[in-house]
């Protein structure tokens, strides 16, 4: 009888954003099998660029980037700040305040901070414009080009009692107002366990993004008017979690454990999301968030020709001055997509190390990280990498 209740209530409730025909595509991988390669394979031109090392600059690491045609905006939770760089990697603000997410409003050049209870509007020179109260727990938000906002909101932490609805995502013009839902599921066995807090909403800089789920291998393209592209992943067995783990009574109050403290050998290697995930052209991009799945958790697929490569095994060559952009030994990580680039990051002693063995090798690294290598040290700043495709 709950379970009749729960399907009527989800009938009633549920306003879909726009006819469900939208595309879908299903890629079938096995990241095994996922080829190598050079950089100049898929990249035609690799730029190095240090972040500006000064005490009012330094900050612990990047965990949220986003790219405008002048800034490289950091989110880093370890200091609690928002960090501005211009795109040479010279400082030029900070806006110091706790946050959870950001997004960017590209047309008026404002960055909004998400913090527990308001969104703080900055200008790109870090000073403080307005604040909105939000009256949602809201764990990360995307602007579209519009100026409308698609909002992820917190699982509840305890069970509700009895059947009922709610949604992760709520579409809105002024971060409190709902114009649709998105995404309905059950807060009997939904709950707070389920969330994963970075990467939900992957920048395009177009103006769209796309949508991680936790524990489940669907993408979602969204814009202002919902789903623009669907794309399923299908990976085998031993990478993958239970089927319905995300959604299933069975796992009720227990995903956490099983992700992060696992029984056995065979759960270190399921993928826990697809995240952060970037498109260029018919390239999908993505990392597979495995725990001990190394080599080949940075992918790359070809629409086109149905290839998978791992960006992981791919080696450096005299486009990238013989230095890999997203070797996992290197602790590399994949950060953004715009305008035509791939955007990581690498800790400046693992770079100071990769430039040691590459010069060993007696090649040639170029005048600018040869003078990273004359200052750099423990302290330093992380670098990002800025990859153009061709």
């Amino acid at each position: 009888m709950t379970y009749i209740l729960y399907l009527i209530l989800a009938v009633i409730s549920f306003r879909p954003l726009q006819s469900d025909q939208h595309p879908v595509h299903t890629i079938r991988m096995d990241p095994d099998n996922a080829m190598g390669g050079n950089v100049g394979d898929f990249f035609e031109s690799v730029e190095f660029i240090p972040l500006e090392t000064n005490p009012e600059s330094l900050f612990g690491d990047i965990y949220k980037l986003q790219v405008t045609d002048d800034y490289l905006i950091i989110k880093d939770n370890e200091t609690s700040s928002i960090l501005l760089f211009n795109s040479t990697g010279k400082f030029h603000a900070r806006i110091k305040q706790m946050h959870r997410d950001f997004t960017l409003d590209r047309d008026r050049e404002e960055i909004l901070v998400l913090d527990s209870h308001s969104v703080s509007y900055y200008d790109f020179n870090g000073k403080l414009l307005r604040k909105v109260e939000i009256r949602k727990n809201i764990s990360a938000l995307f602007m579209f080009g519009n100026g409308s906002f698609v909002l992820n909101k917190d699982r509840p932490l305890s069970h509700a009692k009895s059947p009922s609805i709610d949604y992760d995502l709520w579409y809105s013009s002024n971060l409190n107002d709902s114009i649709r839902t998105l995404f309905s599921y059950n807060p009997q066995f939904g709950i707070y366990d389920y969330n994963l807090p970075s990467y939900l909403f992957n920048d395009q800089g177009d103006g769209t993004c796309f949508y991680t789920f936790p524990y489940r291998y669907n993408i979602y393209e969204l814009d202002a008017s919902g789903i623009r592209a669907e794309y399923r992943f299908v990976f085998p067995e031993k990478y993958s979690l239970p089927r319905g783990f995300d959604q299933d009574s069975l796992f009720y109050n227990k995903r956490k454990e099983y992700i992060f403290n696992p029984k056995n050998r065979e759960d270190l290697y399921r993928f826990r999301a697809l995240t952060p995930f970037f498109r260029h052209n018919e390239y999908i991009l993505f990392n597979t968030n495995g725990r001990y799945f190394t080599l080949n958790n940075d992918l790359l697929y070809d629409l086109r020709t149905k290839s998978a490569y791992s960006l992981n095994r791919l080696t450096g060559d005299s486009i990238s001055y013989h230095l890999p952009i997203l070797h996992a030994g290197s602790q590399q990580a994949m950060k953004g997509l715009y305008n035509g680039s791939l955007f990581t990051r690498i800790p400046a002693a693992a770079l100071v190390k990769l430039i040691d063995n590459v010069q060993k090798q007696g090649k040639d690294i170029g005048n600018e990280l040869s003078g990273f290598l004359a200052t750099a040290d423990y302290k330093t700043n992380p670098v990002i990498i800025r990859s153009r495709f061709k």
